[in-house]
């Protein structure tokens, strides 16, 4: 606009149509109905999402300040559906298509002023001071389906309804399988308003050593606090190629709206303990994620949830013995208390019975979110990049990552007196805790310990090529039982090919998991669902992607 006045604008748009599968329904099961189909079937999740953001700013100088005005506004709206699944109470005439399950929408509303300025005050360089604020609105809303996926239907199976009629008398599966249903008693409408402060300070004692320390406040409208953060950080370059850096500080996460207001209704095939068999059996089941505020989460005692706080500490060095390399290492350290977590899934015959005094006899099993623990998390990041012109031969470029991190479980929330009965006993079945060792292995141990990533970059002319492979280390899966299961480390291989085929238009072909690599098995898996075949895996283990894309630059 000016020499001191620059207005700008940016936007994003993306939609996204997704097909999601669920364990596989047998022909003999609560689920089925041999008329509709004979061999069992699986069901699907079927997801139409959009979302766009749009920022607007003014940036410029204005008395001596560097100044950034801007407003940006986003939406995600996601329509959940199924091209494939029953609802097994509405009998053998139940649909096998569902055209409108559930509906979420979140939008974010954010206004934010920044200001910069040196001032000179008699030391090395000037003392840098920045300052800002920020006004946003969260709004999450969600919306119920069709009342035929979620309106009262019971039925009991009949001769004939499946063949060798297995199942006569019995109560077929309440729910659309496999899907996620919303009715009005689970819809939410909550929004917050969220001010927020920062004051950065900058010295430079000497040339080589800078000082910076920062605060941070905020304040949540709807009761999740007023928090506050502290962050001291500091650099000093000991020669031109090598200098050390530190920070401490403190920092916070209030719950989102989503973790407060979400609530679902939702069949599954579970697993249960069978008294009478003595054997863990598969089923399709009700289950339902509630919210503290609702009646079934204040029977099983849910309670509002508290913002996470966290405590962090970093000391690393920079070395850079020539302009084309550079190698950086940086130890961490961090506290986090009142982690925002799941229950583990809450069911047997005394939350059986409290949800039936209370007309929700449709549920089986009920979980929500709680602040379940505190964790402490010690790691470290190596990195390492290399870049060099070959001339005739082009550009290379290598980089080299590494991470260490162990996160340990410091403190456990206790389980509510809602989940025990008047002699003290528990209300949890066998197989149901409530934050137990498989919730506690989630974070311990569920993620590899170390991650290495290397990676080669080469281009020359309008072609370029691009090469990762990525080490994921051992981890474990904790069950609620106490089976620990182990897997083992594997590589990923990464591949790319490019041409710039116009001065506008780049054409590329490349491999996601080029080798198809596959998680290890979690034991034989069942056989009728397929459930456990593969254990679960910080790399999709659907394999091998191939794709050809073309990007455009205009």
């Amino acid at each position: 606009m000016t020499e001191n006045a620059t207005l700008y604008s940016f936007g994003t748009y993306g939609e996204r149509d997704a097909q999601i599968g669920n364990n596989f329904r047998r022909p003999n099961s609560t689920a089925n109905f041999t008329a509709l189909f004979p061999d069992g079937y699986y069901p699907l999740n079927n997801i139409d999402e959009n979302d766009f953001q749009f920022v607007g700013g003014l940036r410029g100088r204005l008395w001596g300040w560097d100044y950034d005005v801007s407003s940006s506004f986003g939406r995600n709206y996601s329509h959940q559906y199924s091209k494939l699944s029953v609802r097994p109470s509405l009998g053998p005439t139940s649909p096998t298509s569902w055209p409108n399950l559930a509906n979420f929408e979140f939008r974010q509303w954010t206004h934010n002023v920044d200001l910069h300025r040196e001032v000179e005050i008699g030391l090395a360089q000037p003392l840098q001071i920045s300052i800002g604020g920020e006004y946003r609105l969260d709004r999450f809303r969600t919306f119920a389906g069709d009342p035929l996926a979620y309106e009262p239907a019971t039925y009991s199976f009949r001769p004939g309804d499946q063949q060798y009629d297995w199942n006569v008398g019995v109560t077929a599966s309440p729910v659309v399988q496999g899907g996620i249903v919303l009715s009005p008693a689970d819809e939410a409408d909550i929004s917050r308003k969220v001010y927020a402060g920062y004051v950065d300070l900058g010295i430079y004692p000497l040339d080589a050593w800078y000082i910076g320390a920062a605060i941070r406040a905020e304040h949540y409208s709807d009761g999740s606090g007023s928090p506050v953060g502290l962050k001291l950080n500091s650099r000093y370059e000991v020669s031109p190629t090598f200098a050390v850096r530190g920070t401490v500080g403190t920092g916070f996460r209030a719950p989102s709206l989503t973790q407060i207001g979400y609530a679902q209704t939702d069949g599954r095939t579970s697993s249960f303990f069978n008294a009478q068999t003595g054997q863990t059996e598969l089923r399709p089941t009700v289950a339902k994620l509630v919210t503290a505020d609702s009646a079934v989460g204040q029977l099983l005692g849910a309670k509002p949830l508290k913002a996470e706080k966290t405590w962090n500490a970093g000391l690393g060095f920079v070395f850079t013995p020539t302009p084309s390399l550079s190698v950086t290492l940086d130890g961490y350290y961090i506290r986090i208390k009142n982690r925002i977590e799941r229950t583990g899934r809450l069911f047997g015959p005394g939350i059986s019975a409290i949800l039936a005094a209370n007309g929700l006899s449709d549920i089986e099993q009920a979980e929500y979110f709680i602040n379940a623990a505190d964790t402490t998390t010690k790691g470290f990041d190596l990195v390492a990049d290399y870049s060099r012109n070959l001339g005739d031969l082009g550009k290379l470029g290598l980089t080299f990552a590494f991470n260490y991190s162990k996160t340990k479980v410091t403190d456990v929330v206790a389980t509510p007196s809602q989940l025990f009965g008047p002699t003290g006993a528990s209300l949890l079945g066998a197989g149901s805790v409530f934050f137990g060792g498989d919730k506690i292995g989630e974070l311990e141990v569920l993620q590899p310990h170390t991650k290495l990533v290397s990676t080669l970059n080469w281009s020359k002319g309008i072609f370029g090529f691009s090469l990762t492979a990525t080490r994921y280390g051992k981890y474990t899966q904790r069950t609620a039982a106490g089976d620990d299961r182990h897997f083992g480390a594997k590589v990923i291989t990464d591949a790319s090919v490019s041409a710039k085929v116009t001065e506008f238009a780049t054409l590329s072909v490349g491999a996601t998991n080029l080798f198809d690599v596959r998680p290890e098995t979690n034991g034989p898996g069942n056989p009728q669902t397929g459930q456990g075949y593969y254990g679960p895996s910080p790399f999709n283990p659907a394999g091998g992607y191939y794709y050809g894309r073309i990007a455009l630059a205009f």
